[in-house]
């Protein structure tokens, strides 16, 4: 068996930078999408948002080269399933949510993922939940009670925004266990500019019939499309990809930690946005959970990456 990059100490520093730089880039997504949200649709947005990304991996990845002529089916089936999970499902069902929920609130609900990842692993390939493992569900599931406890005033858009955040993080979750473990996934970045590509026929046909892709043009939007494209989608899940391949999807995960001390930061500092104290309450305990969870390390080179 061979030895996974992200097991040598240099592999787990580099992982570890990548993390708090995917941190930094996710956590401002929010603000940047609420920004953005107050110009055009959820769909519109996002589609704006992925095409940026397209361009951003592929300036990228310059020297990196795999026509689609070249793909086997396998590798079209990966392209198009994580398509489904990371440039559709999540970034819609995020904006959406983001659209309904302050964006601080929406990040805490979102780093749930590394929890709803360990529940489909357990679901999917049948792993058993040590005991640290059921300690983090209970925290995680404690949590998001303390998170959501102060809301309530939105009425049913409220409800519909949690939700939708969920749906982010499940669908966000399914995408990195799709591509640690599904065949035909490579290691480039070209990977990752394909399955962009392959989103968007499906993210412009959606915002046309749905939103008419509309949009009141405005720098504010444009910036907010542009940093949401070019760094949280685009530089972000280039980093994201090379540290699931390199590692595992709940090593990926542990940008949960911070991603919402960004985006609570970020909200107050650019928003004015505030959030209560038992918000941070759950966040933090949602944050005891996630610890608790990639503590037991169950799946850190599970599968090994391709030659």
């Amino acid at each position: 068996m061979s030895t996974s990059p992200g097991e040598s100490p240099t592999g787990r520093i580099r992982i570890a930078a990548f993390v708090v730089l995917m941190s930094f880039l996710f956590g401002n997504n929010f603000v940047a999408l609420d920004v953005g949200l107050r110009d055009a649709g959820p769909i519109t947005l996002q589609a704006f948002a992925v095409t940026w990304a397209a361009l951003a991996v592929w300036m990228l990845t310059p020297t990196e080269r795999f026509p689609v002529r070249t793909m086997t089916g396998q590798t079209r089936a990966a392209v198009v399933a994580v398509a489904f999970s990371l440039s559709v499902a999540s970034p819609l069902l995020m904006a959406y949510g983001v659209q309904r929920v302050n964006p601080a609130v929406s990040a805490m609900l979102v780093t749930t993922a590394p929890i709803v990842t360990l529940l489909l692993e357990r679901v999917v390939f049948a792993r058993s939940l040590v005991g640290r493992s059921m300690t983090g569900v209970a925290l995680g599931i404690a949590g998001v009670g303390l998170v959501v406890s102060p809301l309530g005033d939105g009425g049913v858009s409220q409800v519909i925004g949690i939700l939708s955040l969920f749906g982010a993080s499940t669908a966000w979750a399914v995408g990195l266990i799709l591509t640690r473990r599904m065949p035909g996934v490579f290691g480039g970045g070209r990977f990752v500019l394909w399955q962009m590509l392959a989103g968007l026929p499906v993210l412009y046909v959606l915002a046309i019939v749905v939103e008419r892709l509309a949009v009141d043009w405005s720098w504010s939007f444009v910036l907010a499309a542009a940093y949401s494209g070019v760094f949280a989608k685009g530089m972000a899940s280039f980093i994201q990809f090379r540290v699931v391949r390199q590692s595992s999807p709940l090593q990926s995960s542990l940008s949960a930690f911070l991603v919402p001390a960004v985006a609570t930061v970020s909200s107050y500092v650019i928003l004015g946005d505030r959030v209560a104290p038992v918000q941070i309450a759950g966040m933090l305990v949602i944050g005891l959970g996630v610890a608790a969870v990639v503590s037991t390390g169950r799946w850190q080179g599970a599968v090994e990456p391709p030659p």
